[in-house]
């Protein structure tokens, strides 16, 4: 599905998406930088009870919270397995899945693209 809408409906499109959550427990972002993929990882945080405040992993690679567990796969080679097989009983949520060489299933990828200052593409993808 693609959705075409401004960044003050992302809570709208996230009360949709976190039903599906639970069902794939994985959770693919991708999109430019400064396209909004934290963003929407603080307000799915924020529509899971997160009590913890959420903040970019870009420069530790991941965050662990109580409610999930963030990967900034920007700069990430190799190793993801480790990651991901350890939290299995977490909801993951992976930013720059997409410069991951693996083949990821059952899990929810999402693309983000720029439209303009206040509007933006999301891609919504269930891949089984």
């Amino acid at each position: 599905m693609i959705y075409k809408i401004e960044q003050s409906q992302v809570p709208k499109l996230v009360s949709n998406l976190i039903p599906n959550l639970d069902k794939y427990n994985l959770l693919l972002l991708n999109g430019e930088m400064g396209v909004g993929k934290t963003f929407l990882v603080k307000e799915i945080a924020k529509q899971l009870g997160e009590k913890n405040t959420v903040t970019s992993p870009s420069f530790n690679i991941m965050n662990t919270y109580d409610k999930f567990i963030h990967i900034d796969a920007y700069n990430l080679k190799g190793g993801l397995e480790s990651y991901y097989d350890f939290f299995e009983d977490k909801l993951v949520i992976i930013e720059w899945s997409n410069n991951i060489n693996y083949d990821f299933k059952n899990c929810i990828k999402i693309t983000i693209k720029y439209l303009d200052e206040s509007t933006r593409e999301y891609e919504i993808k269930e891949v089984i």
